[in-house]
């Protein structure tokens, strides 16, 4: 069944073809665009990149540059003898210092791993999200087809209504019907223009779902119709579980992405470790100093000096600060891994559920079609016992809306199929939209 979603846009920015038909992938894309939500998951991967470089930025050295000018007021050493003076003299500082870090146990590199790998994730998780958003549109979008299609089918019960209500009238007249025949079809009318009402109310409520899934502005138009191909048989699915299943744990970015999550949660781990190795670092300084002056060029050249120095830093003793996060990332890691298995098992019952629900969908399909024919033969049986007087009015109704319960049942697995069958297409190629 080919299913057309019409969009009416009034922006010109929109992506949607302005007064022309979109499909479903139209649709999904367009969501990835302009969903409010969806836009907070870019944010997220950019903040991960973000940091990745900022990892990188700590293989840099510590540059800093200070400089100082102040007043000395009361007893204090005189610069010129050393000793101490009473008068009060200008002074200031200049200098810069710079410190590189040569080993810090491996946590830069560690560190730097573990924010490739946690972009990395975040990456995998931006195509999981996008393809979670394609699956609710799809959904939002087979309900409003389905809500649309049983507004129709009511429009048709209230249609049937209609002329069996004229018919009553006619045969009464003639003296073919009784009264009370008459008012039982009057009762079920007025019981059809609510139920009508209703589902209109329903179909309205799904538009507006599906708008605000897609992300479209207010005063844009959504219309979905169903196309005449809805009475095509359905293929059998050709798909077996093993076969999905494999092709899933290649193609699905969930898989992706727990493996990032291990990998990550190995990298904090080690970094963890490394604050209990020592510090070795190198330091450059330059400086100088004049006094008596606002500022002395000449003092701050002949009072220059450098300093050039390696040195190593061991940590003894800080508490159990380090002791307690080592054991909480090492914990965090096994938190990982149960997660993983408990994510693949379910990821594996999806797969099956999946390819259970396209055979059963296959076979209820074929079932339905098969009751609507029946159906249908019965309701035009009972219409010719009826205006025979073989049957009473009661069995009419009945009839008519067994008939329509029937196509709203095959529109429902029709629908719910074409909804199952891209969740296998996205189980099998890892993206929800045809290319």
């Amino acid at each position: 069944m080919k299913n057309n979603l019409i969009i009416v846009c009034l922006l010109s920015s929109l992506s949607l073809p302005v007064c022309g038909q979109s499909t479903l992938d139209d649709c999904i894309r367009y969501a990835w665009e302009h969903n409010p939500g969806f836009k907070n998951i870019r944010i997220d991967v950019k903040e991960a990149r973000t940091d990745y470089v900022a990892a990188m930025g700590k293989f840099l050295p510590h540059v800093s540059v200070q400089a100082e000018v102040g007043r000395h007021i009361g007893r204090s050493v005189d610069p010129d003898t050393n000793g101490y003076t009473a008068d009060s003299y200008n002074q200031g500082t200049i200098g810069m210092d710079i410190t590189l870090s040569l080993f810090e146990g491996f946590a830069r590199i560690n560190r730097l791993r573990y924010t490739h790998w946690t972009k990395k994730e975040k990456e995998w998780d931006h195509l999981a999200k996008q393809n979670d958003l394609a699956y609710q549109v799809a959904e939002a979008y087979y309900k409003a087809a389905l809500d649309k299609k049983l507004s129709e089918l009511a429009a048709e019960q209230l249609r049937l209504g209609e002329r069996y209500l004229k018919q009553t009238e006619t045969f009464v007249e003639l003296g073919l019907k009784s009264l009370s025949d008459l008012q039982e079809v009057k009762a079920r009318h007025q019981g059809d223009v609510f139920r009508k009402r209703s589902y209109e109310k329903n179909s309205q409520m799904s538009f507006l779902y599906l708008k605000e899934i897609v992300g479209m502005k207010e005063g844009d138009t959504l219309s979905v119709s169903l196309s005449a191909g809805e009475d095509t048989p359905l293929l059998m699915p050709q798909v077996e579980i093993e076969e999905i299943y494999l092709q899933s744990v290649h193609a699905l970015p969930d898989y992706k992405r727990m493996e990032m999550w291990e990998r990550a949660a190995r990298k904090e781990y080690a970094v963890a470790l490394g604050q209990f190795s020592p510090t070795i670092f190198a330091r450059f300084s330059w400086g100088s100093d004049f006094y008596n002056s606002l500022f002395s060029l000449h003092q701050l050249r002949d009072h220059w000096n450098k300093y050039i120095g390696v040195g190593i830093s061991f940590p003894i003793l800080s508490g159990l600060d380090r002791y307690a996060g080592v054991k909480k990332k090492k914990l965090n890691l096994q938190r990982v891994r149960n997660n993983i298995e408990e994510e693949k098992l379910h990821l594996r019952n999806e797969t099956e559920q999946i390819v259970l629900s396209l055979h059963s969908g296959w076979e209820e399909h074929r079932q339905a079609v098969l009751q609507v024919k029946a159906e249908t033969q019965v309701l035009k049986e009972t219409e010719r016992k009826w205006e025979e007087g073989l049957v009473s009015v009661f069995q009419l109704m009945e009839a008519r809306n067994r008939l329509l319960a029937a196509k709203a049942e095959k529109i429902r697995v029709r629908l719910q199929y074409e909804l199952t069958s891209r969740l296998a297409m996205y189980y099998q190629t890892g993206s929800f939209i045809n290319h």
